[in-house]
Formats: structure tokens, C-alpha cells, sequence
């Protein structure tokens, strides 16, 4: 049993990487959210769309490991949701970002589960071309764009900072996002984990 917590800035491959864990048998836990659902997307598949009442009584009763606030939605991922990972399979993948991964490796610790908290990187030229592909593509909006990119040059420059001058790591693992290569690094996540399981 384990828990891979992915964290990284926009653009560096992290859903992407998750996605091929989840090829490879690791359980998604599926978020709280209180955006409303993306063309295609499932309640209860890709996220559980609730109202912000919804949201804020899940958070009274304490039903949350972790939540953030990000491009005016709230997400939050339950205990609830991660039992129910755990009933899918012993291993778990999934996206935080780095407050939310803190919150969820001392819920783990806790619970006496394994966690992997992994950092992906990528150089900024790389970040910089996926991200117009983002905008180009219609993945988002420009006004989304405009509060991403806003993000991208403060709160996650902090994040890298934060990476880089913490006297005990706060990732087991970093890794450098340079191309389209998720499935190699969900085999060199898996490869680290074995030892460990």
C-alpha cells in the first residue's frame, strides 16, 4: 500500500504522469470541486461537483484530508475518496500542489501508509511552450490563462524556492518534465516505489 502525491508547476506533466500511473493499476482519488464541469467531464468520475455550501459543510464535518483554493473553485480531496481509491487498489496517484501534498503526507504518515511525495519539474522555455499550446488548444480560456500565468510567475516561483532551501527534503523524488515522456516517468515512479513496497 502507498500513496504517490505528484506536485509540480502548470505545464510540467503531472496529469499526465498520473494518468500513466493509473495505466499501470494506481487508484485515481476522485476531488471535490465547486467549478462547474469542463465539457465531457463526469460527476463522480473526474470530480464530484458540489456548491460552495456543499463544500463548506464537507469542510465543517471535517471530511477533508486536504483543500485549496485555485482560479476561484475550491478542491478538496475527502478521507472518504481515498478509501474508496484504496478499495480499488493498494497504490494510489494523484496531483497536489505542494500545501495540499504537506497536508496529505501527514495524514498518511498518520495512518501509517507509504507516501512518495514527487516533484516534477520542467525547464521554463519547455513550461512556456505547453502552456500557449494550453491556449491555443481552447483547454482554457483566456481569462484563465491571464490568472494561470499570473500563478506561474509568483506563488508557483515559491514553490521552487521552497524546493530548493528546506533543510529536510520534502520530496523523495525529483524529476525533470523535458518532453511528452510521462510513461517513462511513471516507470521510473514505479521503479523507485518497488524497494519501498
Amino acid at each position: 500500500m502507498s500513496v504517490v502525491i505528484l506536485s509540480g508547476p502548470t505545464c510540467s506533466g503531472k496529469t499526465s504522469v498520473e494518468k500513466a500511473l493509473h495505466r499501470r493499476g494506481f487508484a485515481k482519488v476522485v476531488s471535490h470541486t465547486t467549478r462547474q464541469p469542463r465539457a465531457g467531464e463526469v460527476d463522480g468520475q473526474h470530480y464530484h461537483f458540489v456548491t460552495r455550501r456543499q463544500f463548506e459543510n464537507l469542510m465543517i464535518c471535517h471530511a477533508f484530508v486536504e483543500t485549496v483554493e485555485f482560479g476561484g473553485a475550491r478542491y478538496g480531496k475527502t478521507s472518504e475518496a481515498f478509501v474508496s481509491a484504496l478499495g480499488q487498489s493498494p497504490n494510489i496517484a494523484t496531483v497536489l500542489e505542494p500545501i495540499g501534498a504537506r497536508a496529505l503526507r501527514r495524514h498518511c504518515v498518520d495512518q501509517g501508509i507509504p507516501v512518495l511525495r514527487v516533484w516534477l519539474d520542467c525547464a521554463p522555455d519547455v513550461q512556456a511552450q505547453r502552456f500557449i499550446q494550453r491556449i491555443y488548444s481552447g483547454d482554457i480560456t483566456a481569462m484563465v490563462a491571464s490568472q494561470r500565468l499570473c500563478e506561474m510567475l509568483s506563488i508557483e516561483q515559491d514553490w521552487r524556492d521552497e524546493l530548493l532551501t528546506f533543510d529536510e527534503p520534502q520530496y523523495g523524488l525529483v524529476l525533470s518534465s523535458t518532453q511528452r515522456d510521462s510513461d517513462r516517468l511513471a516507470s521510473t515512479i514505479s521503479e523507485f516505489l518497488n524497494p519501498l513496497l
